[in-house]
């Protein structure tokens, strides 16, 4: 099961490449002996036959089920994110020559890693990065003291260890005695006994009737000592239809007898693509005295010509009939594998909830299955996340990936357990998150807009028209004869519905609040912009118009909102049109996830998950240059950027002047306006109280309110 399996509640608990706990497959049973030796350089050795060597003194019977990596077998982010807990490549690992990961799978303690460098001296920030997580990772007891308390002894007695061009993490029972292989490597008393041994992978090429390329790489073969003959044949053919049919014939005893040789196999692939295998008995040779090979008659030898030329012929062409029930059973050409799963988040996300997050082969479905109900979701440019309801008690999950067209994944597993005191929803209140199909999360706030719960009455109606007539006239007995606008982005759930948990029940969909809103304010003399059918034309496009892991619209999104607001603008201010698409370059991007980080506390996780979503670069440089509104390399807006209350200004005539109000979609928008408007009066994001007094004196053309749906209550009454 997926080493994150010991994280959940907020206990990160585990080493990256320090995570004394996790998942799958093994090595725990490896029985890779050494010998004794000196005067080796171990800077010979790979990292792979120490952490073996290492490995073999342990019984196999106590070793559980290791998870195990070397280089090329995963995401280097995901390597990174083992080492020190951030799902990143490290700069550190450029002076790793090698390395070999085992860690193991369960709610089990025992670890031996690896690291080997060119130079010594570069191996002591790699070393300080496990000894920190290791730290960490005590501190954070996490699931194994949870589970299976029994097994902290050997995690309080982990260790990073450096001896000559590597670095050695050791979590085992008896860390006395690992350290002993470790110093008997180093000192050339022991030597691994892969070192250097193992030949490299077989590679035959087939070319088929239909001029097919098979490429079939065989593993390095072990010869194994035996009296009884060698180890087994393994013959590969390809037929004329492309198929790949793997032959292995048992090793052949060799028996002294004096009645001839044993049995002899041939092989044979006939013209349908079938293989067909023939055992002939062994001849026996029967000394005469009576004739000799002279005195045979010629009518004889014409007789065995024949019978041996009828015999050659049927081996080398078509097998005789009776053969049949010697026919291997046709085998269909294995589908390749989809790639693997890496699992970097889990955790409760309510009492009977968990997320799981990672990365898996771009295309792939990921499903999970053994919770309360199996839930299956496309994953995101290679990574996921999902929301997993499970029973009471202690549930075992399990998770897949497939790619159409080839096999399954293999499985990761993750143990997880029902809880009573987990209160996400309750501390972050409207902003608590669900995570719904696609991997695409949303928060609570949007679910009376969803199920119409929200909506108003005429009375309520009647009182938004009058005050937005009512605001109009008090301008304008100021000498200020703005125009209102109200900007609306929509909830994403609006338009992606097919994403909303079935936990919400869909309301009405010929009413909404917006719709009312809208109405009111339309009919108050007031102006306002609905993107939700520009949005339901574009949500198919290439890119994004909502990040999948943030509450907020992209980049793209907002271009294509700038794009509406400025040509209704542009109507009476031509200068203040939208550029065209050739200022701006569309692009995605791969950052780590945006804020849904903080609504599952994830805070020190927040590199953990990826997302690839869309940006947009200028091609020019707007009025107090290009602002990254983010915090960092994710996606979480920082407020503080651009979210206090200013004045932008503009050169260029014709263009109007505005005042603006803002909730947090504002940060993406801000760019895109600042040179569109000759002045702009900037309010600090989330302020939207009508100051009739500042507003009048500043004059301004327009009165804009950038909002989203979910926000409308919150200027409704204002």
């Amino acid at each position: 099961m997926n080493f994150w399996n010991k994280l959940h509640r907020r206990t990160a608990f585990f080493l990256a490449l320090v995570t004394l706990l996790s998942l799958l497959a093994a090595c725990g049973g490896k029985n890779n002996s050494s010998v004794s030796g000196g005067g080796v350089n171990p800077a010979a050795y790979s990292a792979k036959a120490v952490a073996d060597t290492i490995l073999a003194v342990f019984d196999p019977a106590a070793v559980p089920d290791l998870k195990e990596y070397f280089p090329g077998t995963a995401d280097p982010a995901y390597i990174g994110y083992l080492i020190n807990g951030n799902y990143e490549e490290l700069a550190e690992m450029a002076d790793v020559l090698d390395f070999a990961i085992y860690f193991a799978d369960g709610h089990y303690v025992f670890e031996v890693d690896v690291f080997k460098f060119e130079d010594a001296e570069k191996a002591s920030a790699v070393k300080k990065l496990l000894e920190d997580r290791l730290a960490y990772v005590k501190q954070m007891s996490g699931n194994v003291g949870l589970y299976n308390p029994e097994q902290m002894p050997i995690l309080d007695s982990a260790q990073v260890i450096e001896t000559d061009n590597f670095i050695v993490l050791l979590a085992t029972p008896d860390n006395t005695k690992a350290k002993g292989v470790v110093d008997d490597i180093m000192s050339g008393n022991v030597i691994p006994a892969e070192a250097g041994e193992e030949p490299p992978p077989t590679t035959s090429i087939f070319v088929d009737d239909q001029g097919s390329t098979q490429v079939i790489t065989a593993p390095p073969t072990t010869t194994i000592a035996t009296t009884t003959g060698p180890p087994p044949t393994t013959s590969i053919f390809v037929d004329e239809k492309g198929s790949t049919q793997i032959i292995t014939q048992p090793p052949t005893t060799t028996v002294a007898t004096t009645t001839g040789p044993p049995p002899t196999t041939s092989i044979f692939v006939d013209a349908k693509g079938s293989t067909q295998i023939i055992t002939q008995p062994p001849t026996t040779t029967v000394r005469t005295t009576s004739t000799s090979r002279q005195q045979t008659t010629a009518s004889t030898a014409k007789q065995q010509t024949t019978a041996t030329t009828k015999s050659q012929t049927t081996a080398t062409t078509k097998p005789p009939v009776t053969t049949a029930t010697t026919k291997p059973p046709t085998t269909t050409a294995t589908l390749p594998q989809t790639d693997f799963i890496s699992l970097t988040i889990c955790k409760n996300s309510r009492n009977n909830h968990v997320i799981i997050g990672g990365s898996c082969e771009p295309g792939s479905a990921i499903t999970v299955t053994g919770g309360a109900s199996t839930i299956t979701t496309n994953s995101d440019f290679g990574n996921f996340i999902v929301e997993v309801p499970i029973k009471n008690g202690t549930t075992t999950l399990s998770i897949i990936a497939v790619v159409p067209g080839k096999s399954p994944s293999d499985t990761e597993t993750v143990t997880v357990k029902s809880q009573t005191n987990v209160n996400l929803w309750e501390q972050h209140g409207i902003c608590a998150t669900i995570v719904g199909a696609e991997s695409f999360c949303y928060f609570v706030d949007n679910k009376a807009d969803y199920e119409r719960t929200n909506l108003i009455n005429q009375t309520q109606i009647n009182q938004l028209k009058d005050k937005t007539q009512k605001r109009l006239n008090d301008l304008k007995a100021k000498g200020c004869n703005a125009e209102i606008i109200y900007f609306i982005i929509p909830n994403p759930t609006e338009i992606y519905p097919e994403v909303v948990t079935s936990e919400w029940k869909r309301g009405n969909t010929s009413n909404s609040l917006l719709r009312q809103f809208s109405q009111a304010v339309r009919d108050g003399g007031g102006t306002v912009i609905d993107l939700t059918n520009t949005f339901m034309a574009r949500k198919n496009d290439s890119y994004k118009l909502y990040h999948k892991t943030d509450s907020h619209w992209t980049e793209y999104g907002a271009l294509i909102g700038y794009e509406e607001l400025m040509k209704h603008i542009g109507g009476k201010y031509p200068a203040a049109s939208p550029r065209p698409r050739s200022d701006f370059t569309i692009s995605n991007k791969q950052r780590s996830m945006g804020d849904i980080w903080m609504m599952f506390n994830l805070d020190n996780q927040r590199s953990s998950l990826r997302e690839t979503t869309a940006f947009v670069d200028f091609k020019f440089v707007p009025p107090g240059g290009r602002h990254n509104v983010y915090m960092g390399n994710n996606i979480s807006i920082d407020h503080a950027v651009v979210g206090n209350e200013h004045s932008t200004n503009a050169s260029g005539s014709g263009l109007p002047s505005a005042y603006i109000f803002r909730d947090s979609f504002g940060g993406p928008f801000y760019d895109f306006l600042t040179d569109r408007f000759s002045s702009a009066y900037w309010r600090e994001w989330g302020k939207y109280s009508f100051n009739l007094d500042d507003i009048a004196a500043r004059n301004p053309n327009y009165i804009i309110y950038t909002i989203t749906e979910r926000n409308i209550r919150n200027i409704i009454w204002e």
